[in-house]
């Protein structure tokens, strides 16, 4: 998709870290924006040099790739799948400095699992004067208005997955309600490397990891960009002001609400709650706060309300 003589969109954003080293990221250029949820492994041993986590270091990393790459001429899948085929070969290059071989010969005694490598979920935007291009692979969405709908793009990731976790964490609280939030997260890191096992294979779930192909289980399409006045993208952080906390209904309600007062407003009703109750008790869950990435880009600019 070509980038030229096109103007720049209204936008607002806002990164929000939660309650531990945040691993989001979000960026807007000219044509194209994207909201990034990185994770690490679930091990002891870091697999990367960052100063903090294999997960800031792989969100960096696709980061960056898109930066260079998300105009070239050709699909977002295709895209997305080079950046995987990109960011591993970096990532090779890490654990062979810190573990000592090559990745494909390592030893068994340093043999690498599913559950100890980073990923990604992902939300793509890109424009140009005639389309307005989605992509959603994982659990971070886009929500696109048009003249006479909101349409909601999420491709789920490990969102089921999820839910069978936070239906252990609540039974393990029913037991010990006096339970810190290290406690629950030491107790739920089995769990956590169960799932992980499914993760980019078929009958479990794609993100954006180490397997290219995961690229092409992304929700994908594009609307004509006469017909969308706005878009929102966002990470999981954010789907439970609906799905888990219900501050709203649905996300009509949601839109409508961030059109008319920002992201920072809605943001904030969302911390309330969650600082509420940070014992987890009342809402069962991983962290009392998730990192939080969201974008708004108004394309009909003449009916656009924030300061």
């Amino acid at each position: 998709m070509s980038n030229t003589a096109e103007p720049t969109v209204d936008s607002q954003s806002v990164l929000d870290k939660g309650s531990f080293i945040n691993e989001d990221k979000h960026t807007i250029l000219d044509q194209a924006a994207w909201v990034i949820d990185g994770t690490s492994g679930f091990a002891e041993r870091k697999l990367t040099d960052h100063p903090e986590t294999d997960g800031v270091w792989f969100v960096e990393r696709v980061d960056a790739y898109l930066n260079d790459h998300i105009f070239d001429d050709q699909s977002l899948t295709r895209v997305v799948e080079d950046a995987i085929t990109h960011v591993v070969s970096e990532l090779e290059e890490e654990i062979s400095q810190r573990i000592g071989s090559d990745l494909d010969e390592l030893a068994a005694d340093k043999s690498i699992s599913m559950h100890e490598f980073p990923a990604a979920t992902i939300a793509i935007a890109r424009w140009n004067r005639k389309t307005v291009e989605y992509y959603s692979l994982g659990d971070s969405s886009i929500i696109i208005r048009t003249d006479d709908d909101i349409h909601h793009y999420n491709q789920e990731g490990p969102q089921r997955f999820d839910a069978v976790l936070e239906d252990h964490i609540a039974e393990y609280l029913s037991d010990n309600p006096k339970a810190n939030i290290d406690e629950i997260r030491e107790y739920a890191r089995p769990h956590i490397r169960e799932s992980r096992k499914h993760r980019e294979v078929p009958g479990g779930f794609w993100c954006l990891g180490i397997n290219p192909l995961s690229a092409t289980h992304a929700v994908t399409g594009e609307f004509p960009k006469q017909s969308v006045s706005s878009a929102y993208l966002f990470t999981d952080g954010f789907l439970s002001i609906v799905e888990k906390f219900e501050i709203f209904e649905d996300w009509t309600a949601v839109a409508d609400y961030i059109d008319e007062y920002g992201l920072q407003d809605v943001l904030d009703r969302l911390r309330t709650i969650q600082n509420q109750d940070e014992s987890v008790l009342e809402y069962p869950r991983l962290k009392p706060m998730d990192d939080v990435a969201i974008i708004r880009l108004c394309f009909d600019t003449e009916n656009q309300h924030w300061d």
